[in-house]
């Protein structure tokens, strides 16, 4: 099945920010961070299922290398990843499942 990926709009900036962070931090990290997010993405895309719900109806799913979790919903009818948020591990969990 083919999923498209739709990101909300904190999300995109959370995510936009850590790409700019990473790369002030040293040249080509804010790349390695993008594919990082952009493997996983793919990943979620062809195994939408594999990550357990948690809080209302949430998934999550931690970046390899980097100490971010996606954190999203599916809408299976639509066929869409709906990105919640790009947490930051060390922020408050309470923060992470936004509508």
């Amino acid at each position: 099945m083919i999923y498209i990926v739709l990101f909300k709009t904190e999300a995109l900036k959370e995510y936009l920010e850590a790409y700019d962070w990473y790369e002030e931090k040293q040249e080509g990290l804010g790349r390695k961070f993008q594919g990082a997010i952009e493997d996983k993405l793919n990943f979620i895309c062809e195994n939408t299922q594999l990550y357990a719900l948690s809080k209302s109806n949430f998934r999550q799913a931690v970046i390899n290398d980097f100490p971010y979790v996606i954190v999203y919903k599916l809408k299976p009818a639509s066929k869409i990843v709906y990105i919640s948020a790009v947490f930051h591990t060390s922020r408050n969990p309470r923060k992470k499942y936004r509508r």
